[in-house]
Formats: structure tokens, C-alpha cells, sequence
């Protein structure tokens, strides 16, 4: 026995539904583009590492200025920022340098965060064949995957450093290329 139920009063909510459900295939369908963009940042790394080694300004220094800000549940947002150099590590191209990071709850003054005064220094590495960042911090090593806009912004969440530990931080990066000339 098959039973179909259908409605007295509307008998076009019958076609309606089928119609709308094909619709919202279609629509979903039409959005997938834009989430694959937001996936591995290979390609945007590796476009910054072949400027590094092209060199198409001639002889100099090539860097990739970055800055990255975090934030975590208990509320800590944290900016870092500094330069990265290029560089084979392996069969890898890979981006390395210092930074300098700041804290919110490191206040001066009247209530202003991310005191000048009491910053940390950490270590940044971007590899642009396996798009993973680390981050050595002060208190804390993170290696994840990094995730692109289709703005070049790069994302990703740190691993957990211990059983249970909920406070993951977010770390979202910009990078923009720095050239310096060398002088004869």
C-alpha cells in the first residue's frame, strides 16, 4: 500500500515543493565554487615563494611582511608582526622569520591593551607546499593548516595543546611583499 498525502485546499503545494527542492540542489550547486576557494593556500604561497626566487626586481632583499592577529575563549586576542624570508628546506619552499607579538591583557596607561612594553618574541614558519603554518610562541607551539580567501587572507586553528584544552586559538594572517634594492 502506498500512501501519498495531498492537499485538498492547496493542490499546488503538490508541484511547489519538488520545484524548491531542485532549486536549493541548483543554488548549493552554484555556491561550491566559492567554499573550494576557501581551501589549501598552495597556490598563494607559492606565488610569494616564486616572486622570492625570480627576483624580478633584480638584487635585493625579498620579504614577505606579515601580520597576524588570534583569539581564543578566554579572550586573549593577541597581534603579531614581522617579516618572512624565503628558503628550500628539503624539496620545500618555506617562509621563516621572528616576529614580535602583543597581548590585549598585557594593558599600560589607562586600561590600553597590547602594552608596547611587554611583548614576546616568537618564530613564524609558512610552508607553501603542505599550506601549514607554525607558530613558536612564547608558551606554546602550534602547526596547522592554513585555509585562503579569495582575497589571499589566510586562517587556521591552532592544535590543542593538551587534553581537553577548549581555548584553541583562531589565527588569521595578511601577508604583503617588501623588496629592498642592495646597494653597490
Amino acid at each position: 500500500m502506498n500512501a501519498r498525502t495531498t492537499s485538498l485546499t492547496r493542490p499546488w503545494m503538490g508541484k511547489i515543493i519538488p520545484l524548491l527542492a531542485t532549486l536549493s540542489v541548483v543554488l548549493l550547486g552554484a555556491l561550491a565554487p566559492g567554499v573550494a576557494r576557501a581551501q589549501s593556500c598552495h597556490d598563494v604561497l607559492q606565488g610569494h615563494a616564486d616572486w622570492a626566487v625570480s627576483k624580478p626586481d633584480g638584487p635585493g632583499d625579498y620579504t614577505l611582511q606579515f601580520a597576524v592577529v588570534s583569539n581564543s575563549l578566554t579572550q586573549n586576542a593577541t597581534f603579531i608582526e614581522g617579516g618572512l624570508h624565503h628558503q628550500i628546506s628539503g624539496a620545500s619552499d618555506v617562509f621563516t622569520g621572528p616576529g614580535k607579538q602583543y597581548f590585549s591583557k598585557r594593558r599600560y596607561g589607562q586600561n590600553s591593551p597590547f602594552n608596547p612594553n611587554q611583548t614576546d618574541n616568537v618564530s613564524v614558519s609558512l610552508n607553501a607546499d603542505t599550506s601549514q603554518a607554525t607558530l613558536n610562541l612564547a608558551t606554546a607551539t602550534y602547526v596547522f593548516d592554513l585555509h585562503c580567501d579569495s582575497l589571499g587572507v589566510l586562517y587556521g586553528t591552532g592544535n590543542p595543546q593538551f587534553f581537553l584544552n577548549l581555548a584553541t586559538p583562531m589565527f588569521v594572517f595578511s601577508l604583503k611583499r617588501s623588496f629592498t634594492p642592495f646597494i653597490n
